[in-house]
């Protein structure tokens, strides 16, 4: 029962008395007689007010102290939090009056809700554009360090493939590793540019039409040179014919290497992997079951960068990579920035 209503039924036991006295001054004029049902009508409606009104009074009293309690024990909280926060949320002490306390404790609470959610919002929004011009300030810093390390891979380059002088073995080995190591960090910097392109929504993407068995083959053989070097066995299973997609050609078929490359370097030596590449619903599923670890780190956010930028999906599991990929799904250049 609302507040309200009880509250009018306390009302009710005055309206009823008012009735009562009306009735008994008419009928107890002088040469008049009260009919009896009145008289028991009076008794019972004033009994049946009485109780009906001590027990809404009763019920409102209870209520106003319980929440009364409950105030008290919100104060109590705050002062444990620290004087500092009850100054700043400018709640006062309590209030002999119970409906003035709490009037005054939920309204410098909603106040204080309020100015949170404000400040929380605030701050919400400062930490994205710190973020942005982080996630800025990086990205020009791994093009910029791609670049010094192409400067560095050309001239290993020229030295190991045009001798000017003659080179002994340690010396070859020593240019034969500083160039592979320079290969494999322009590598990872290139990628680490694109994943944070992806981020900021600023990643170029060409609108190629891509079929899909090509796609397939060129990831196809990828893997199977990588499953030779660790002794696994490669199965595939490929549909015919696959849709075509539209997309960057070259990055998403070398995320697709990437991912899946990785994987299959963590089966097992002797094992058994299966590529499988089938057109469902409208898109491209592509699925490698390899029986290794999980793949995690750049790898897997570079496939992942890259097909969420083609409107797919990628799933990473324990023994498994699974991408789909919708056809004709890249969004315009305008929606990729």
């Amino acid at each position: 029962m609302r507040i309200g209503t009880r509250l009018w039924l306390t009302v009710a036991p005055g309206v009823i008395g008012v009735v009562t006295v009306a009735a008994l001054a008419y009928w107890g004029e002088l040469g008049r007689q009260v009919p009896s049902i009145v008289v028991w009508v009076a008794a019972i409606a004033t009994a049946s007010s009485i109780a009906l009104a001590w027990r809404n009074v009763r019920y409102v009293a209870r209520r106003v102290e319980r929440l009364a309690h409950e105030a008290d024990e919100v104060r109590r909280r705050i002062v444990e939090a620290g004087f500092g926060v009850m100054r700043t949320a400018g709640i006062a002490g309590p209030s002999p009056d119970e409906l003035v306390s709490l009037e005054g404790l939920v309204t410098r609470l909603a106040e204080t809700a309020v100015t949170a959610e404000r400040s929380a919002h605030e701050r919400e929004a400062e930490a994205a554009r710190r973020l942005q011009e982080s996630g800025a300030l990086l990205r020009t810093a791994a093009a910029d360090i791609a670049l010094r390390l192409d400067d560095v891979r050309l001239p290993l380059h020229i030295l190991l493939e045009n001798r000017f002088g003659d080179l002994n073995d340690n010396q070859e080995e020593m240019l034969g590793v500083a160039r592979a190591a320079t290969d494999a960090a322009s590598e990872q910097v290139r990628r680490a540019v694109t994943v944070l392109g992806a981020t900021e929504g600023a990643l170029e993407l060409r609108h190629d039409r891509i079929h899909g068995g090509e796609l397939v083959d060129g990831v196809l053989v990828r893997l199977r040179t990588l499953a030779d070097a660790r002794h696994v066995r490669l199965d595939a299973a490929v549909d015919a014919p696959l849709p075509a997609l539209s997309g960057d050609r070259v990055q998403l078929q070398e995320a697709l290497r990437t991912v899946f490359g990785t994987a299959l370097l963590q089966a097992p030596d002797g094992s058994t992997a299966t590529l499988t590449a089938r057109a469902t619903d409208g898109e491209l599923h592509l699925a490698l079951a390899h029986g290794g670890g999980t793949v995690s780190g750049m790898p897997a956010a570079f496939a992942h960068a890259l097909v969420t930028a083609h409107r797919g999906t990628v799933t990473i599991g324990a023994g498994n990579v699974d991408i789909r990929l919708p056809v004709w799904g890249l969004p315009t250049r305008t929606e990729a920035r």
